[in-house]
């Protein structure tokens, strides 16, 4: 009899991880220092993150403030969101993204009393990447 419930191997690299999710989401800031999301493809080409699918206004706003994040929920229950911090450059009808930081994250729940109010609860795991 197998286990059925086994988990699977964490990725170590943004490489390993990114064939395991599907909607991504790019996070901008306005002018007005609002947040912006929009609903994107991505994927890895020559060290770089490139971005398809957003708007004129993502496009602005990465242009003005080039730091900005993309998101890809945990597609199962518990599982780990991708989150990729760095900074866009924009051509034509893309973005491309210098990876700064790449990590898989779920939330912790509290641990109560022992656990110190400043104290990060959440289950992270840094991915390393390759730089162009």
């Amino acid at each position: 009899m197998t286990d059925r419930t086994a988990a699977k191997p964490t990725p170590a690299t943004l490489e390993q991880a990114l064939p395991g999710y599907r909607s991504a989401y790019l996070l901008t800031v306005s002018d007005a220092a609002r947040p912006h999301v929009v609903e994107v493809s991505a994927r890895l080409a020559a060290g770089l993150l490139e971005v398809r699918g957003h708007g004129r206004r993502s496009t602005s706003n990465a242009q003005a403030r080039p730091e900005v994040t993309v998101l890809w929920p945990a597609t199962d229950p518990g599982g780990r969101a991708l989150i990729v911090d760095g900074r866009a450059s924009v051509a034509e009808d893309r973005l491309f993204l210098t990876v700064a930081r790449a990590i898989l994250h779920r939330s912790g729940e509290a641990a109560g009393d022992a656990t110190p109010a400043d104290a990060c609860t959440s289950d992270c795991v840094e991915l390393s990447f390759a730089r162009p």
